[in-house]
């Protein structure tokens, strides 16, 4: 075979004349050469293309390649649903919310092409993916060919560019267009090639129709370009302005042409909504404009809700998780900066200053990690290929190179197995002895290939070690590398183990999506199969059902939402499916007597613990608003990583990627008519009747309970264990203690209070699970007054509960009613879900309606007396207020969870002053609800759920102690004791924990 163009081939020159009859009679003679280049196979390119064509093969197979199993994305659903509308001919219209128009154009069209379904939503991003794949090959000239290779072959496989080219959002098209944008930049710098600059018009103009990173990647460019034109050395920076002031007014006018004339047609949709042209950049004031927001106006609004919450050192902790060689080598790469080049100090200035950008944004989302990579990829294929060129990938396959990779590989292992050792030691003499002894060994193993790899290193010299060393190196991130790649993109895509999984639709919603298909079919109504579908309401936890369902049901034309409650006019008997989110319930539920419905996942995420590592440094207040430097709870990492249960879940994580806790989601119910004959889902074992907007009941042991107060290591006492060890409290939710020294429970799912005596042992319990008087659902909030009288948040029967001191039910209050988070005084004794009860010392009863954002008191019988609070973030507002306490001061405090603070209210409601909290308390899965306690001292602790701890805060929000539940506890209620104790209801391990006070 024959590689490259054909080279000519001259005439021969004939050694003697021949005659006519011989020419005719005998047959010319062809020489080998001539005979094997006639049937030789040429490749119409150059061969050093050969690796980047293989590798841009390999990206589209990976990307390819079960490409529709997952179930869409929230986001992937409004993208896949508003593209199908343009195809189906209801149009388009450029809503800021969903970014640019690209995406729903070229999706239209793919549909047009090749047919609806979850494969093809997906087609475009990932053929994207593929050309992102290539595109180095155009920097060649700027890293290098070896290096265009390496980078393309991590751009193949990244972990973060893999998963996004396999997903319905803007960034792949981001990442192509900003790369060509800059290709385009640096190849007419180094050319002066015309194309070259229309290429980075196009790529602009693109990346402005599809994402509004156009302004931090135009941004970036652009100051290093402006750096550039005034810090150049005098030659350069000659040869850079020549090129400059070569394009002429009238390039610069025939680019911008271009670029408007672009983003007319696609802001547009081809002329068809001319309306489009109001919201592609800022909100302009015109007549035909009114009610649009320009896209730049939207986002940059946005920043200020700070979307996912995230900690500023976000992405800092994703790089590692990642994008690890390519950081590595693109430090080393820095480190070795001596005479480069200048493409390659824009790729460092361009990494620098998007972490610095989006780490600064306010919306930190894990999609936008491709962008900070991008030029880190590219500053690690220059050094790679700079290597392979020098001869190092020679040297380090040679056997004493390949001897420092093996060695440097073995210790490694060894260096794991270590620390895993360490992790894993237990509480038994005999295993920690073990354990201690395997550690010994192995740290003499290691210590030993450390020492025989200097060794041959100085005997071998530079040149050989160097190269071993790099490929050990490569080989160890390399692999664990392309592991982590595969596992989160084919193993586990819809399983939010990963923190770049972030949130998504469970495998539940493809199965409820298929069962409707079946009932479709079952019924004989095939697409006419009428549906009803919970639109939602209100505040973020009463979500709609609609996204991701409207595009799995989108061929369904009798799709029916209702809000909150269903018309009474409609026959339910015609709606062999209803559809509803889990907190919706409670308002029709006796209208689902005639269905069958189960419980069903609609999405989920990572647990984020970590966001309890951020922490407010030192600053400065300009203007009434204070600008703090970040900064990280060193305490709380210190503490947390002591713990070995802690150390092995870390560990756990970053190798087999469990999730360090319990993954947190949102729930949804899929109801069936009886009427419809059941094969699958909802079928006759699952509850007939609809369960409340809490928990179901968990099933609760009949018989005597015993219990007995147990030490624990730490000067904790343990309250609701028997005397073998096994819990005997169900979801313990909240504590309180009584005059007389007894402790009061709440169990949520058990429906019941329970009363322990100061010794450990059980006291009394009351209470079951249903709406009775004296019965309870999911008690959240306990209180005992002065007068031994106990007090019970009944909290999904919506009403406050009062007993005596043996149980006895002496009064009852309160009715659902949704306030529409107004605290002026209507719908008084109303409640959505009350949560937490505090008693002052004048006895007046203060309860936390939670879901409608106000506080409520009544007096000691429960005759209400006023409220305060109300939905907002100002002074005095509440958004989702939860927790209530008392200081000895007769001041009462709140805790105000997703405006993350605490605040302190004198007796009528008046705001007095409010400090901040760890972001944890944003959270909004429905056990996810902090509680706070007062110390006599002034003192305020507060309950973390999502992260398993207690912080006590002094009254202008420094923090001065924690407490870490072990086992994995979620702490909920928390309560103050004498002398000096707090007592932490663990509802995760069914237990009270009592802890000294520092």
């Amino acid at each position: 075979m024959q590689v490259g163009r054909r080279a000519p081939t001259a005439t021969p020159t004939p050694t003697s004349p021949q005659l006519a009859d011989d020419a005719e009679r005998r047959p010319s003679v062809e020489t080998p050469g001539a005979a094997r280049r006639r049937y030789a196979f040429e490749l119409p390119f150059e061969p050093d293309l050969l690796p980047i064509f293989g590798l841009v093969l390999v990206a589209l197979a990976l990307r390819l390649w079960d490409l529709g199993a997952k179930a869409l994305h929230h986001d992937e659903s409004l993208h896949a649903v508003y593209s199908w509308y343009l195809y189906v001919g209801r149009g388009y219209v450029h809503d800021p919310m969903m970014h640019g128009p690209f995406l729903f154009i070229t999706n239209a069209l793919t549909y047009f092409v090749v047919g609806v379904n979850d494969f093809t939503a997906r087609l475009m991003p990932a053929l994207f993916g593929t050309v992102l794949v290539g595109l180095p090959w155009l920097l060649r000239n700027e890293i290098g060919r070896g290096g265009a290779v390496a980078a393309a072959a991590m751009l193949a496989i990244s972990p973060s560019f893999l998963y996004y080219s396999r997903f319905l959002r803007q960034d792949i098209y981001v990442d192509v267009f900003t790369l060509l944008m800059v290709i385009g930049v640096f190849r007419y710098l180094a050319t002066g090639l015309h194309r070259w600059f229309y290429t980075a018009v196009v790529a602009t103009a693109l990346l402005f129709a599809t994402k509004e990173d156009v302004f931090i990647s135009g941004f970036i460019a652009f100051t290093f370009l402006a750096g550039a034109w005034f810090l150049l050395p005098r030659e350069p920076r000659a040869h850079f302005r020549a090129r400059v002031r070569a394009l002429g007014w009238s390039r610069w006018l025939w680019g911008a042409a271009v670029f408007l004339a672009i983003n007319l047609v696609l802001y547009t949709t081809f002329f068809t909504n001319l309306r489009g042209i109001c919201t592609a950049l800022v909100t302009l004031p015109l007549e035909g404009c009114s009610g649009a927001k320009g896209a730049l106006n939207y986002w940059l609004d946005q920043q200020d809700f700070r979307r996912g919450g995230q900690p500023w050192f976000y992405y800092v902790m994703l790089m590692p998780l990642y994008e690890l060689p390519p950081l590595v080598f693109g430090a080393l790469a820095l480190f070795r900066a001596r005479g480069k080049n200048f493409f390659f100090w824009f790729s460092a200035y361009w990494f620098a200053a998007a972490l610095l950008i989006y780490s600064w944004a306010g919306e930190k989302m894990p999609w936008m990690l491709p962008q900070i990579a991008l030029p880190l990829i590219l500053m690690a294929g220059r050094l790679l290929g700079e290597w392979a060129e020098a001869g190092w990938g020679r040297r380090a396959l040679s056997g004493r190179g390949l001897a420092i990779g093996g060695l440097l590989l073995f210790g490694v292992l060894c260096l794991l197995a270590w620390v895993n050792l360490g992790a894993a030691q237990g509480a038994v003499p005999l295993d920690a002895q073990s354990a201690t002894l395997q550690r010994i060994a192995l740290s003499v193993v290691v210590a030993a290939i450390a020492g025989g790899t200097v060794w041959l290193a100085t005997r071998w010299g530079s040149r050989i070690w160097k190269p071993g060393l790099a490929l050990g190196v490569l080989a160890i991130l390399g692999a664990g590398w392309l592991r982590v790649s595969l596992g989160v993109n084919y193993d586990r895509p819809d399983t939010p183990t990963e923190p770049l999984v972030y949130v998504q639709s469970s495998p539940d919603v493809v199965f409820v999506a298929k069962e409707i298909e079946r009932i479709a079919a079952q019924t004989g109504q095939g697409k006419d199969l009428r549906i009803l579908m919970d639109n939602g309401w209100g505040d973020g936890v009463h979500e709609s059902v609609a996204w991701p369902f409207e595009w799995y049901l989108r061929d369904y034309k009798n799709r029916t939402y209702f809000t909150k409650t269903i018309d009474p006019r409609l026959n339910l008997a015609d709606y062999p499916v209803l559809l509803v989110m889990a907190p919706n319930i409670e308002p029709i539920q006796a209208q689902l007597a005639q269905f069958n419905g189960t419980k069903y996942r609609l999405n989920w995420w990572f647990p984020e613990d970590y966001k309890g590592f951020d922490a407010e440094g030192p600053g400065v207040t300009i203007a009434g608003r204070k600008i703090a430097l970040p900064w990280l709870n060193f305490g709380l990492i210190k503490d947390t990583l002591s713990v070995p249960q802690n150390q092995l879940s870390l560990l756990k994580f970053l190798i087999y990627r469990q999730a360090p806790n319990e993954l947190a989601g949102r729930e949804f119910y899929a109801y069936i008519n009886k009427n419809v004959p059941q094969i699958g889902f909802g079928g006759p074992a699952s509850p007939a009747a609809a369960p409340s907007t809490a928990s179901q009941p968990l099933a609760v042991p009949s018989g005597p309970r015993t219990a007995v107060q147990q030490q624990g290591p730490d000067g904790s006492i343990i309250f609701g264990r028997s005397a073998e060890g096994a819990s005997v409290l169900t979801d313990p939710k909240n504590v309180a203690v009584a005059p007389d020294g007894r402790i009061y429970v709440a169990e949520g799912r058990a429906g019941r209070i329970t009363a322990f005596n100061p010794d450990g042992t059980i006291a009394s319990s009351w209470g079951s699970f249903g709406a009775g008087d004296g019965q309870l659902q999911e008690p959240w909030g306990v209180a005992v007054a002065p007068n031994g009288d106990v007090y019970v948040a009944d909290t999904w029967n919506h009403r406050v509960q009062r007993f005596d001191a043996s149980g006895k039910p002496l009064a009852k209050w309160g009715s659902l009613d949704d306030a529409k988070g107004l605290a002026d005084g209507s719908k008084p004794s109303a409640f959505w879900g009350p949560r937490s009860i505090a008693i002052s010392p004048s006895g007046e009863v203060y309860v936390s309606d939670t879901g409608n954002k106000r506080i409520q008191v009544f007096d000691a019988s429960g005759r209400y007396l006023r409220m305060f609070g109300g939905e907002g973030t100002g002074p005095g507002q509440l958004r989702e207020p939860v927790g209530l306490a008392f200081d000895s001061q007769g001041t009462l405090w709140v805790a105000d969870a997703w405006n993350r603070r605490i605040q302190r209210f004198s007796p009528t409601g008046q705001p007095l002053a409010e400090f901040a909290v760890p972001a944890e308390w944003q959270g909004t899965a429905v056990t996810n609800k902090p509680y706070i306690a007062a110390s006599e001292d002034g003192r305020i602790a507060a309950s973390f759920p999502d992260s398993g701890r207690v912080l006590v805060f002094d009254t202008d929000g420094r923090q001065v102690a924690q407490f870490q539940l072990p086992q994995n506890g979620y702490p909920v209620g928390v309560s103050l004791a004498q002398p000096g104790r707090l007592l932490v209801a663990d509802s995760r391990n069914g237990l009270v924990i009592s802890y000294p006070l520092p």
